[in-house]
């Protein structure tokens, strides 16, 4: 018996104990998908985000390399249950080949143990805090429980005398900083400086000059807006101008990018930073949205006066981003 024979007895058969109506629905529905999936995959080999075009944009975005993961194993279930057995195989292979693109990255060093025997380790925690819809106490709880040396806070409420009282109180050892546009940074060392910039279109950045334990390094908080229709490579380059600019000091920017790490428009960045999740991160890596993240959207970067010891992703019902707790230490 021929194998196309065969591939016809598998179809029949599959028919014979699904009822029409679901054999249609599953048919129409694994047809769409796997369009909707071979796009997907060439829009992420092609143009990716610098497209002109904002839907085309939308679709890389929406369409991580876990989802894509996902998807490949939906639609290997659907053509094994429509009887494709060998289409159902070629999908196996193909999810296995999107999930080892989607998870590698070029290997860094880790620091030497000398290294951080001899340098004081410090910690910075970065949340978006989701204009704290699950309750600021909550939020507080939860900053506490990581001892952080730099908190930096995103979407953290408007910079109000009240605001100002509730962080004091709930940081008292804290040097508290509200620097508009919803972004607040604590930190257990001097704030001397504060500077305001706008970034791009929709951008924004506070540049916080900090004396940390006699170090002087600047913290740069970003929150770049989450429209589609806004290009962000304007901002990120924006930014990269900023740290070209402080490349004799320490600097961490540390925020809500809105653009998923992988983008080419981090380019200029990655030119003089490090990505803190890329050099020393542990687990899981996308942040948003809880409880399923899928998007790498949320990013701490240093430029070579820091070095980065871990980084790893706390998950917390007070947002709908995870947070993130990174140790470094300086050079």
């Amino acid at each position: 018996m021929s194998s196309h024979q065969t591939h016809l007895d598998e179809n029949r058969a599959a028919k014979r104990w699904l009822p029409r109506s679901v054999t249609f629905v599953m048919t129409g529905l694994y047809f769409s998908g796997t369009l909707l999936w071979l796009v997907a995959i060439l829009i992420r080999l092609t143009v990716r985000d610098l497209s002109p075009y904002p839907l085309v944009t939308v679709l890389y975005y929406a369409t991580p390399g876990v989802l894509l993961f996902a998807t490949a194993g939906l639609l290997m279930f659907f053509a094994g249950v429509l009887g494709r057995s060998r289409t159902a195989a070629t999908w196996c292979i193909m999810g296995l080949v999107v999930a080892q693109c989607a998870g590698s990255h070029h290997p860094v060093p880790a620091p030497s143990s000398q290294s951080q025997q001899t340098n004081q380790v410090y910690r910075l925690l970065l949340w978006n805090v989701c204009h704290g819809r699950q309750g600021w106490d909550n939020i507080a709880s939860e900053i506490n429980k990581h001892q952080a040396d730099i908190i930096a806070l995103v979407e953290a409420g408007d910079p109000s005398e009240q605001m100002r009282t509730f962080w004091k109180e709930q940081f008292p050892e804290y040097d508290t900083s509200l620097l508009g546009g919803e972004m607040v940074l604590l930190t257990r060392g001097q704030s001397t400086e504060v500077r305001a910039r706008k970034i791009g279109r929709e951008g924004q950045v506070r540049e916080v000059d900090l004396i940390l334990n006699g170090h002087a390094v600047t913290t740069m908080v970003v929150d770049i807006h989450g429209r589609l229709d806004i290009p962000r490579g304007e901002s990120i380059q924006d930014l990269a101008n900023l740290m070209k600019h402080r490349k004799s000091q320490p600097v961490l920017i540390a925020g809500d990018f809105n653009t998923p790490k992988e983008s080419p428009l981090f380019q200029p960045l990655r030119q003089q930073s490090s990505n803190a999740f890329e050099v020393a991160g542990q687990g899981y890596s996308p942040t948003w949205p809880w409880m399923f993240p899928v998007l790498v959207i949320d990013q701490v970067w240093s430029n070579d006066h820091i070095t980065f010891d871990s980084s790893q992703n706390i998950w917390s019902k007070a947002s709908d981003h995870c947070a993130i707790l990174t140790e470094f230490h300086f050079k």
